[in-house]
């Protein structure tokens, strides 16, 4: 059951609650608890989540423990808070979650963590960005304020900034049917932990928004010295997250925290990538590969999949980055599944199964211009004829300019006779097996 929570104190929450009640049919019914005023239950006929509603006096960042006062009377998995957002911010839809990096200043407890619902707050704020009345921006906030000592997952879905904005019909609207569509949340494929940035968060904003990660708890830079190891570990594990993300002053000079834990850093390229690759393709990537989360670039051929994988030979692509990286990274993204770089040089590189053959077909087409060569169904064979330093000693071409004539094709004249390129010039034969080991 999704619980909300209007605060009768807060004239936005009480907008979207009677924009809530416009919405669907509701069942008023006596208070369940002596803890809230008014209750409200929604049901659709057992085919998705139920909604129960609940008013209570006080402001919600006040609100510590009324999970555990839900959770008496119902069978909670979610609470979301319906509220006002008050700042300088103009008009504004925002999704957040809650608790205090440092001193409770705004309700909850010092150094505490309220569990958040990374889910609820992508879905929302993708809900908020699709029907947002004209004029209102749409985005995350960094974690602040109360309540934090709630342990069932909760969100805050705020209307802002002033009070034109709380009583603006239309935002409560869109903000109650993001709410009422809550049950078709799907879950995320990575949740991150935000370390670093604005309060307004615009990078991890872009995250929700644009790929498949969620965003759990976000540390801003104004709270990074508030940020221990205990903090970071809750963050990290009351938001279920798979890694961090870093912006702001953290890009720069990371937290001690965070190099403490070990925790993995990705980036937001990295996030985008991985958007739209079928999750066990990045995985048996990452597996052929030996890569951690973030370190391997999926490619475009990623998305259309793949179940079996194996490691190409990135000596026979690096090969053909010397020649023309531009087009070598085209090939990369038409024909392999994800490669990993280290100091600008491709390591390792991942194809799907019964695919190398095109990728050494692309590199061929490449290396075609500096080399004689042919592809066969396991090997690639370079070959050319290249300037023999040893041979143009002995015939006694003194090193220097003459060396740099005769390797680029010119004839040269020495004390005994003249010196043809052909005489110092020797072949060079080179074999790459392209396929080097299948997925384990």
């Amino acid at each position: 059951m999704i619980a909300v929570v209007v605060s009768r104190e807060d004239v936005a929450s009480l907008t979207i609650r009677d924009a809530l009640l416009d919405e669907v049919d509701w069942d008023e019914r006596d208070a369940s608890s002596g803890a809230w005023q008014r209750e409200w239950r929604h049901s659709d006929g057992g085919t998705s989540e139920d909604f129960v509603m609940v008013e209570k006096d006080g402001l919600h960042l006040y609100y510590d423990g009324v999970d555990d006062t839900l959770e008496a009377v119902f069978d909670v998995s979610l609470v979301v808070f319906v509220s006002r957002h008050s700042g300088d911010t103009g008009p504004l839809l925002t999704a957040h979650h809650t608790g205090n990096f440092g001193v409770a200043e705004y309700g909850g407890e010092d150094a505490s963590l309220a569990v958040p619902a990374p889910d609820a707050a992508r879905h929302l704020l993708r809900r908020f960005d699709e029907n947002a009345p004209e004029g209102f921006d749409v985005c995350m906030e960094a974690t602040h304020h109360g309540p934090s000592e709630l342990s069932v997952p909760s969100v805050f879905a705020e209307v802002g900034s002033g009070e034109e904005e709380w009583e603006h019909e239309d935002a409560a609207r869109t903000v109650a049917r993001g709410v009422l569509s809550l049950p078709e949340r799907d879950e995320p494929r990575t949740t991150v932990v935000g370390v670093g940035g604005g309060h307004y968060a615009p990078r991890f904003t872009r995250v929700v928004l644009e790929t498949d990660a969620a965003v759990g708890h976000i540390t801003a830079d104004y709270a990074l010295e508030d940020l221990d190891e205990g903090l970071l570990r809750e963050a990290y594990e009351t938001s279920d997250a798979d890694a961090l993300l870093l912006d702001g002053e953290a890009v720069e000079t990371p937290p001690a925290s965070v190099d403490g834990l070990g925790y993995p850093v990705v980036t937001e390229p990295h996030l985008r990538e991985r958007a739209g690759v079928p999750e066990e393709t990045a995985e048996a990537v990452e597996e052929t590969l030996g890569a951690k989360s973030g370190e391997a670039h999926l490619t475009e051929r990623a998305e259309d999949g793949a179940r079996k994988v194996v490691r190409f030979n990135a000596e026979l692509v690096r090969e053909a980055r010397n020649v023309d990286a531009e087009a070598t990274n085209t090939a990369l993204e038409r024909h392999a599944l994800g490669y990993v770089e280290e100091g600008g040089h491709v390591e390792r590189v991942a194809v799907a199964e019964g695919e190398a053959r095109k990728l050494a077909d692309a590199l061929a087409v490449v290396l075609s211009s500096k080399y004689d060569l042919r592809v066969t169904d396991e090997t690639v064979v370079l070959e050319r004829e290249v300037f023999d330093a040893e041979k143009a000693r002995e015939l006694g071409v003194p090193e220097g300019p003459a060396f740099g004539k005769l390797s680029a094709g010119e004839k040269v004249e020495t004390d005994a006779r003249t010196v043809t390129p052909d005489d110092v010039h020797t072949e060079e034969r080179r074999e790459f097996e392209y396929v080097q080991s299948p997925q384990k």
